[in-house]
This record gives C-alpha cells, sequence and structure tokens, in this order.
C-alpha cells in the first residue's frame, strides 16, 4: 500500500533529477508570466522538503500521505508523491503541483498548489488544489502546520474536501 511506505532517503542523482526538474517547470512558468512572490533573503522557505500529510478530516479515515514539496526563491512551488490506492483495487495517479508560495508572517508561511489526479490507463479524472499553513522552526529544519484540500470536476463542481496536519524535514543534499 502506497500509503504504508517509509520515506526512503534520496540519492545525489534522484535529488539532481528532482532539482533539474522542478528549475525546468519554474523556469517554464516564469518565461509563461507566471510570476512568483518575489522571496527577501530571509524568507528560508527555499528548498526541498520532505513532507508527510496525516488526514484528519474526513474522520475515521486516517491516512497518512507522503510527497516532495520544492519551493523556490522566486515564490514557486512544486508538490509531488506516489501513486496512491484510495480503494482496494484501484491505484490513482498525480501530476506534480504547480502553485507558490509566500511569506504570511514570522516564520509563517503559505503554500497553494494545483494538481491533477489520472486513472490508471492515463484519464484525468479530477483537479485538486491544496493549501498549507506552515510555521518553520527556529533551526530553519522543519515545518509543521495544517493543510486543506479540494478535489472538483473539470466543471467545478466540487467532488470533495479534505484537511489535517502537514509536517516537513528539510532535505539537505551531500555534495
Amino acid at each position: 500500500m502506497a500509503s504504508d511506505r517509509a520515506i526512503r532517503p534520496v540519492g545525489r542523482r534522484t535529488a539532481l533529477r528532482l532539482g533539474g526538474a522542478g528549475a525546468l517547470a519554474g523556469g517554464a512558468a516564469l518565461a509563461a508570466g507566471a510570476g512568483g512572490v518575489a522571496a527577501a533573503p530571509d524568507q528560508q522557505l527555499d528548498g526541498i522538503w520532505r513532507s508527510v500529510f496525516t488526514r484528519a478530516q474526513p474522520a475515521p479515515n486516517t491516512v497518512l500521505n507522503q510527497r516532495i514539496l520544492t519551493c523556490m526563491a522566486d515564490g514557486t512551488a512544486l508538490l509531488g508523491g506516489p501513486p496512491v490506492n484510495p480503494d482496494a483495487g484501484r491505484l490513482i495517479f498525480r501530476d506534480i503541483g504547480y502553485g507558490e508560495w509566500l511569506r504570511t508572517g514570522d516564520q509563517q508561511f503559505a503554500v497553494s498548489v494545483v494538481l491533477t489526479t489520472y486513472s490508471e490507463d492515463g484519464g484525468a479524472l479530477f483537479e485538486t488544489t491544496v493549501v498549507l499553513d506552515v510555521s518553520l522552526n527556529a533551526a530553519l529544519d522543519s515545518l509543521s502546520g495544517t493543510y486543506a484540500s479540494t478535489d472538483r470536476d473539470f466543471d467545478g463542481a466540487v467532488r470533495g474536501t479534505r484537511a489535517g496536519t502537514v509536517t516537513a524535514e528539510r532535505m539537505r543534499l551531500s555534495a
């Protein structure tokens, strides 16, 4: 089950591939005019974060969801992760969520991304907006806070919502 997998260390090559893909996506978004929130030198959210989302609502199905959050200095945010198995026998895939982050206070941040969920055969199922409200610890190496997500059909109709907590550790890459 994808939700029960332990977080494994990321090798240097994998991290470089992830960083390269993130840089290309961020550059493409800026070139397209999406722009980002200009980062002040003390914002410190930019980096790669190993994240765990714990769903609290709808209860009683508490689900752990491990994902990688990448925040770039220009305010671009990317959220990616493994396929998920929401019910027995069905596997769904999510693309990389694209969005932005911004500083909302002293070591306080908001992150918002939009991603699409696909069936096993590649058909687009629905779109999800994920919004995080997180705090950065004093050592600048972990985040904690809440998240809320909304699934919508492509015509805008709400399919469902979820909410819970999120924690993250900054990934440090060795040279």
